[in-house]
């Protein structure tokens, strides 16, 4: 977030507007075997501001920015569309949704990157190619190896639970603005 304040202002505080601000990580195990444990326990608990000033002069600098640190949460979905709301109107006129990438190519002739679909498109050229495709990522198996599976059949089975899931709670509304109690802060 730091970074992308430093790019586009504009945006960082569109992003920072549909999300909320992270304030803790903790992390907790349940016990595998033995009951009478306690339900849960804690590996690990960060204080995320009070880290980042621990962390000395140039995490700080880097990562609190106008006194706010810049550690947020957000949901896929409300990220994804406060990225496409903030395009510019040629750029999310050209968006093309619902395919799949099965390669990544450079050109000499096109001076850049072109990104090959399942559907036999070719986009680009480009000069950047970012890989927000999620835990079975094309992009990220594309870096690692140097070429993409067919329809992802290695990266399914190669992917694997890391054990780290995000819960987040739901409560009812009502209807007196003033009775509402919306969080400030998530933590995870």
């Amino acid at each position: 977030m730091s970074t992308m304040k430093k790019i586009n202002p504009t945006l960082h505080s569109a992003v920072a507007s549909a999300a909320l601000p992270l304030t803790h990580v903790r992390s907790r195990t349940k016990p595998w075997f033995d009951s009478n444990k306690k339900p849960f326990s804690t590996l690990l608990e960060l204080d995320l501001e009070k880290t980042v000033k621990q962390a000395g002069e140039n995490v700080r600098e880097a990562l609190i920015i106008d006194g706010k640190p810049q550690f947020y949460t957000i949901m896929r979905g409300a990220l994804q569309q406060v990225l496409f709301e903030q395009l510019p109107l040629d750029a999310s006129q050209r968006a093309k949704f619902r395919r799949t990438l099965s390669g990544i190519s450079f050109s000499d002739v096109e001076k850049g990157i072109m990104c090959h679909f399942d559907n036999g498109d070719i986009e680009g050229p480009f000069d950047l190619v970012v890989g927000c495709d999620g835990i079975k990522s094309a992009v990220k198996e594309y870096i690692e190896r140097g070429e993409i599976s067919t329809a992802g059949e290695e990266r399914a089975r190669e992917t694997i639970y890391s054990g780290i899931r995000i819960q987040y709670a739901v409560a009812d509304g009502t209807s007196q603005k003033d009775e509402i109690n919306l969080p400030d802060s998530a933590e995870l």
